[in-house]
């Protein structure tokens, strides 16, 4: 398929992939595989090329990527909206069966995933479990979030994060690696458009309930700490990660069922313009406060419960600048003991 550079705009624009357009008729953006964050990347018709790592290829290798759907090219705002409206029946929660997620086949897992659990003494696993608890987890993390590995296939090596719906089902999930520190650390599934993404789910979802204050971060291993933390200090706060640093409209219009009490956006401290950019975009969907919590160096697992707690409180004045009335009970029963 050759691509218009409208359709390429379309494309980048709906799934949050910065990108500008070119009087060549091409488009250019960041490159993925390389990491350079001056579009250095220019894409046209059925190719890409960038031109500080020299990488190139097929648009499709572009998309896969970047997790990119083609089959969303031609859905409009209205569109993206009415596909989560479908999903449930009253608009809000369903009776058990209904789901607020878009009706997509479930992403199928790894068939070489394998359980974490402490009578597993081959290396691999133990391997795994390491990198868990040099982030502060434990067995009873992995038990809670269902926390995986696969040592051979597609994704040796990775630990094998399972993403749930609201109903605590897998829908798909994210891999990153355990051994080696080299990019890509994360890997995520690549799927046509009928099965789910990470930009249509939202992990962590399935412990949030109606009116519930949201802590939004990036990735998994920030999410289930912060929900570590809360639920030590009795909050009321749920962590959902993006899985990723840009927030898509299926994740925001997901999120609004629920309609959270109060939202902060605390992203690691090297995405602080995405971090704004996402607390923008959230604060034009909901009339509750939006609140960014910028951190000055490192990810919001290397918190303390008590930085976390302070870097929360701090986190007072909304990004439209109202006057907010906290949720009743916000910090919960021991956050001041």
């Amino acid at each position: 398929m050759n691509f218009t550079k409208e359709q390429l705009l379309s494309l980048f624009q709906s799934n949050g992939v910065d990108v500008r357009e070119r009087s060549t008729g091409d488009v250019s953006i960041n490159c993925p595989f390389c990491g350079n964050e001056k579009f250095k990347c220019w894409v046209k018709g059925t190719g890409w090329h960038c031109f500080r790592c020299e990488e190139s290829g097929n648009v499709f290798r572009l998309f896969r990527e970047l997790n990119i759907k083609p089959g969303q090219l031609n859905m409009s705002t209205e569109d993206l909206r009415n596909k989560v409206l479908k999903a449930s029946s009253n608009q809000r929660f369903g009776n058990g069966k209904d789901k607020l997620l878009p009706r997509l086949e479930m992403m199928p897992f790894p068939p070489e995933f394998k359980e974490i659990y402490k009578k597993n003494k081959s290396n691999a696993c133990q391997m795994a479990y390491k990198l868990l608890e040099r982030r502060g987890l434990d067995y009873m993390d992995v038990k809670r979030w269902n926390i995986g590995y696969a040592e051979s296939g597609d994704y040796l090596q990775h630990l094998i994060f399972p993403v749930q719906d609201e109903h605590h089902k897998n829908v798909t999930f994210q891999a990153r690696r355990f051994i080696g520190n080299f990019d890509p650390k994360t890997k995520n599934p690549f799927d046509d458009g009928t099965t789910y993404s990470k930009t249509d789910a939202l992990y962590g979802v399935q412990w949030v309930k109606e009116n519930d204050p949201i802590v939004i971060v990036e990735g998994p291993f920030d999410a289930i700490y912060l929900d570590k933390v809360f639920r030590l200090l009795e909050m009321p706060h749920k962590a959902i990660a993006l899985l990723g640093h840009k927030i898509s409209r299926i994740q925001i219009m997901y999120l609004e069922y629920f309609s959270p009490s109060a939202l902060w956006v605390m992203f690691d401290s090297d995405a602080v313009k995405d971090a704004r950019s996402t607390a923008a975009e959230l604060s034009t969907w909901y009339e509750a406060p939006v609140y960014i919590t910028e951190l000055e160096s490192g990810d919001p697992d290397d918190l303390t419960p008590e930085e976390l707690l302070e870097k929360l409180l701090k986190s007072k004045k909304s990004l439209m600048g109202r006057t907010q009335k906290e949720p009743s009970n916000w910090m919960g029963k021991k956050a001041f003991k």
